[in-house]
């Protein structure tokens, strides 16, 4: 642990000075372009000509695969275009263009009875596992594993034999799977027998790829599981309308929702027990929300950023979200740090984990406001404020432009993570490379990026917490790289005040260490899952350093998704009969194809789609309702042209709810009317005797069954039995619903006029 620390601090300090390798870090991706065809039915990816490309090679695999195989297409270097005709409608698969390999695997045909010696080296030192990514090799003899390892310093070997009663052509492979820096890795195979060097291979040049989610329909998601709201117990009084909001919100999404207040001043160990019995009882927990300054854990003996007085224990959401790891707290003693948050010394509540002990289980996302003086407002006000973000954004009140913005004062090639990403998620010629301000401040980016030297308070001359407390940035997706970053439970933090700003950011992340794979969301899946997978990202994706580490966590909400499909309005529950439920709702300003209608007994409870094909109208009517309340929710459906595909994708649910008995239906409130309507059917005008009522102040309204309200008329009841007659002749034939309010609830009828 001494020497891999002490390598990552000399390696990361050298990065911090080293020459600057290039203008733009575009040249370490392929800056991918995706149109899809419905016939035949194909994606097509399209890039610039890139004179320095030696060959493209393309992968392909389905989500049940966490290997990618061999490449489906290897491609010329003047190669700009591929197109796979491999996928149907309803389909989506990852793809990865890599311009250089980040693995390889060789093979050689040997005699029985050959010595053979392999060896790896490493001009760094460092081997290719574990410090600077997870690499590896494996060598096989047919299918048997012979040698294998990664964790060395400058050099290792390995001599075996072939047995003797082996085939006569036994095929020997080599396989090597890079660490960050491919260019400080080379190997031979050598025949000990007669001195010839079978194989070899390396110096490898510096990772060039990008990952796609592509595909053509891909189907809507309707059920995302569960999310556990851990919130501050403090801010609960002055928030309880914003988190009721927020739990409807999360509901319309496809979430059910949990939540747990826990004590700020309490420990990491007791929060982590609350949230492993809450998991327990519950399995379909999937994602966690830590709502206020939840008590923050720290873990490790870490140095991501190359400064000797930052190396210690750093903050770890990661430990919430992981259910079954071993977290201890017994062998790292290191003080060195300037601050004392990162002292971490056996027995401290700071554990000694630099690395992940097993994979993190719940997507974590934490919006904590706490102590950011630069702003005026209190840590309640901000946290209003950013709730009010969350929601404008999820109903469409707030728009960014789906485009990127890129803001580049470092260049390697793990800070190409903005241009790798953006371009799955948005297309590469919507990318923009300018300052971070004034741009935003001036125009709308779904997505941003900024790197540069830096501190706790100030992302070099890309933006600083006074600018978040000061002005408008008009982006929601942001990510920031830079010195101390990665440790944000500190005063002012340039990490956490993005979340507080009165524009439209709603998540950050300390973006290069590690690499951020968010290429999912093109295609509907949440901030969380990506995050989730980039936390325990070892080998599935390219490796960079800093993989594994735990300090990796997204700042703000889980839940979210990049594209927002605008929801209905005046949605109306009302009762045709007895037995029959009818729903209006005016259509929202979006391009959509229909609407799915979703119901529940209760809130907590699960939405189940009652509609059995996509609803077109703007009305639904239930002819089985629930005996008692039901709860409903409509949401719109649109076919979302994304970044790298198409897929369906749903609004945000509206909610009302509405209660059936055996005397007709109330809505929050409890049946006290005996209704009468006659005649049935009415020509000219009808009678509404009502009964068992002492209620002065009611109103009658008339609603036709297009849901437009064609009478209301307000009376006064002065005795316990009132008739109220009312000129209907006017009105053209049809079934009719006649809605009576008081100051409990609503009582329906139905009537039928007919001329």
């Amino acid at each position: 642990m001494k020497y891999l620390n002490f390598t990552l601090i000399v390696y990361l300090t050298l990065l911090i000075i080293y020459p600057v390798l290039s203008q733009n870090n575009a040249e370490y991706t392929v800056q991918i372009n995706t149109i899809v065809y419905d016939n035949p039915p194909s994606i097509h990816f399209y890039w610039d000509e890139d004179p320095n490309t030696e060959y493209y090679q393309i992968y392909k695999r389905d989500n049940n695969n966490t290997e990618w195989g061999q490449p489906i297409a290897t491609l010329e270097n003047n190669a700009t275009q591929f197109t796979d005709f491999d996928i149907e409608p309803g389909q989506a698969f990852e793809y990865g263009f890599f311009k250089t390999p980040s693995w390889i695997k060789d093979t050689v045909q040997v005699a029985p009875g050959t010595l053979l010696t392999f060896t790896i080296n490493d001009s760094w030192g460092d081997g290719i596992c574990c410090g600077i990514g997870f690499g590896y090799y494996q060598v096989f003899v047919n299918d048997s594993l012979i040698v294998s390892g990664g964790n060395f310093s400058f050099t290792e070997s390995t001599t075996f034999s072939i047995p003797d009663y082996y085939p006569a052509n036994t095929n020997v492979h080599v396989k090597i799977y890079f660490d960050n820096l491919p260019e400080e890795t080379t190997w031979t195979l050598t025949n000990e027998n007669t001195g010839e060097e079978l194989l070899s291979g390396g110096p490898y040049d510096t990772h060039k790829f990008t990952y796609v989610l592509a595909g053509i329909e891909k189907p809507v998601i309707e059920h995302r599981g569960s999310i556990l709201l851990v919130v501050d117990e403090t801010i609960v009084p002055e928030l309880s309308n914003e988190l009721k909001r927020l739990k409807f919100d999360l509901i319309g999404n496809g979430w059910r929702v949990k939540r747990i207040d826990i004590d700020r001043e309490g420990s990491v160990s007791n929060t982590k027990a609350q949230i492993i019995n809450q998991c327990n009882n519950d399995t379909s927990i999937v994602a966690l929300f830590l709502i206020g300054h939840v008590p923050v854990a720290y873990s490790g003996e870490i140095s991501m950023d190359g400064h000797p007085n930052h190396v210690g224990a750093w903050p770890t959401d990661a430990y919430y979200g992981d259910l079954d790891g071993e977290w201890t707290d017994y062998y790292v003693n290191n003080t060195s740090a300037t601050r004392p948050q990162n002292h971490n010394i056996p027995g401290d509540g700071k554990f000694d984990q630099s690395f992940l002990p097993s994979d993190v289980d719940l997507q974590v996302g934490r919006v904590d406001l706490f102590d950011l003086p630069a702003f005026a407002e209190s840590e309640t006000d901000l946290l209003k404020r950013y709730f009010d973000k969350n929601h404008n954004f999820r109903h469409g009140l707030i728009n960014a432009e789906r485009r990127g913005l890129i803001d580049e004062n470092l260049s390697q090639s793990h800070h190409a993570v903005g241009w790798r990403n953006f371009a799955s998620l948005v297309g590469a010629s919507n990318i923009t490379a300018n300052d971070y301000l004034p741009t935003l401040e001036n125009d709308s980016y779904l997505w941003s990026f900024g790197c540069a030297g830096s501190g706790y308070t100030n992302c070099g001359g890309v933006a600083s917490t006074n600018d978040f407390a000061t002005k408008e940035i008009n982006t929601v997706f942001t990510m920031l790289f830079g010195s101390y970053f990665g440790d944000w439970d500190n005063q002012n933090n340039v990490l956490r005040s993005p979340l507080a700003s009165n524009g439209l950011i709603l998540t950050n992340m300390w973006a290069c260490v590690p690499h951020w794979y968010l290429h999912h969301m093109a295609l509907g899946k949440t901030i969380g899952f990506s995050a989730r997978l980039s936390q325990n990202n070892s080998t599935e994706y390219s490796a960079f350093w800093g993989n594994r580490v735990v300090h990796t966590a997204l700042m703000g909400d889980p839940t979210l998704r990049m594209h927002v499909v605008k929801p209905i309005s005046e949605l109306n529950i009302d009762s045709t009969g007895i037995s029959e439920i009818y729903l209006t709702w005016q259509p929202p300003e979006d391009l959509i194809i229909g609407y799915n209608i979703y119901r529940s007994n209760e809130i907590n409870g699960n939405f189940i789609r009652i509609n059995e094909q996509l609803v077109t109208e703007t009305n639904y009517s239930d002819q089985s309702p629930l005996n008692g309340k039901n709860i409903y929710m409509v949401k719109a459906l649109k076919l979302e042209v994304a970044g790298s595909g198409t897929y369906y994708n749903m609004s945000q649910g509206i909610i009302d709810s509405i209660f059936l008995n055996n005397v007709g239906i109330v809505r929050d409130g409890k049946e006290n009317l005996s209704i009468k309507i006659y005649p049935i059917p009415a020509n000219d005008f009808i009678y509404i005797e009502l009964s068992q009522t002492s209620y002065q102040n009611m109103s009658i309204e008339i609603i036709n069954m297009h849901g437009i309200r064609v009478l209301k008329k307000n009376i006064q009841v002065s005795k316990p039995n009132h008739i109220e007659k009312i000129n209907v002749q006017s009105f053209s034939n049809g079934i009719y619903l006649i809605r009576i309010l008081n100051n409990i609830g609503i009582a329906h009828k139905t009537m039928i006029i007919k001329k």
